[in-house]
């Protein structure tokens, strides 16, 4: 949710953390059918939010075959799958993981 949040208010779109789970999968869903990069260098990160998208940088660096599916502790709705899913696109995951 962090890394979300901060990717909707650096896009001056609203807090993602305060959507409902409705705006939120809508909104993923909509970026997951876009190729629009969401993203740049000049994102605000923490360093929470920096070990994240470090996380998907590495795994797009390596094999495929290293890895398994990508678990998420703590999931509680569609759109924690979903954004999963759109972080591993943005970060050019090639063979996306199963989540």
């Amino acid at each position: 949710t962090d890394v979300m949040d901060a990717i909707t208010r650096h896009l001056e779109i609203g807090s993602y953390r305060e959507w409902s789970e409705e705006k939120r999968q809508e909104w993923l869903l909509s970026e997951l059918k876009g190729k629009r990069p969401l993203f740049g260098p000049d994102l605000p990160k923490t360093e929470e939010i920096a070990d994240v998208l470090d996380t998907f940088y590495v795994i797009s660096e390596l094999p495929s075959d290293s890895f398994g599916a990508y678990i998420i502790s703590m999931a509680t709705a569609p759109s924690d799958v979903l954004a999963v899913e759109l972080l591993q696109r943005e970060c050019h995951i090639k063979n996306p993981l199963r989540v």
